[in-house]
């Protein structure tokens, strides 16, 4: 089939942004002695915000009440916003500007915030996409359906008709959910915690090439 929308996420698919996310949860909760592993950001990448901060606390066996969880998270989306030097990622440009000529929507559908994507990313590059939906766009986040089907439902196109790119668990989660076909690059994870996406590749080229081969 041809596809008439594609979904990317935005940290590990779009933009170079993941370990930026990591250091700044470092910087916020090192000196809480918050010990923060990187895998537990990439394997939990999609979620919102405060639920990625929930994840962290859990394994940290650490409760704070919501006034001081909104602090840190204000905290790390401003540290990631002033020092983070991510750039989108080679390819994604050309993919979208031949998404756009083949006449196939595209959309960015992220957990993260808007004040994070303009962090990253130029005004002409957001451009490319012909919606963004961000946290809070939809009723719940990743791993549910909601953001896709949000994504899907605004496009007016049908989840079938879909194909997603991802990098992580949950994201790979919510595009099933949403049945939708669903690519995983192994931009931060190893295949073997990808095994869910219906196919499995190591960038965003060898997935242009099978959504344009169409």
């Amino acid at each position: 089939m041809t596809y008439q929308a594609v979904f990317l996420d935005f940290d590990g698919v779009v933009a170079d942004s993941f370990k930026y996310h990591v250091f700044a949860w470092q910087h916020v909760l090192g000196p809480m002695r918050i010990r923060v592993q990187p895998q537990t950001v990439y394997r939990n990448e999609g979620q919102p915000v405060a639920m990625m901060l929930q994840t962290i606390l859990a394994e940290a066996k650490r409760e704070f009440p919501e006034k001081v969880m909104q602090e840190i998270i204000a905290r790390k989306n401003a540290h990631f916003q002033k020092h983070n030097r991510a750039k989108m990622m080679a390819g994604v440009e050309g993919f979208l500007q031949r998404l756009r000529e083949r006449g196939i929507k595209s959309g960015l559908v992220t957990g993260t915030i808007w004040a994070n994507l303009h962090a990253v990313l130029q005004p002409g590059q957001l451009a490319y996409f012909d919606l963004v939906v961000t946290d809070g766009d939809a009723p719940r986040g990743k791993p549910h359906p909601d953001p896709y089907l949000t994504a899907a439902a605004k496009l007016q196109v049908a989840p079938g008709a879909c194909v997603v790119i991802e990098n992580a668990p949950m994201g790979i989660a919510a595009a099933k959910a949403a049945n939708m076909t669903c690519i995983a690059l192994t931009t931060s994870l190893e295949a073997e915690l990808l095994q869910q996406a219906d196919h499995i590749f190591p960038d965003i080229a060898a997935a242009a090439a099978l959504i344009l081969a169409r």
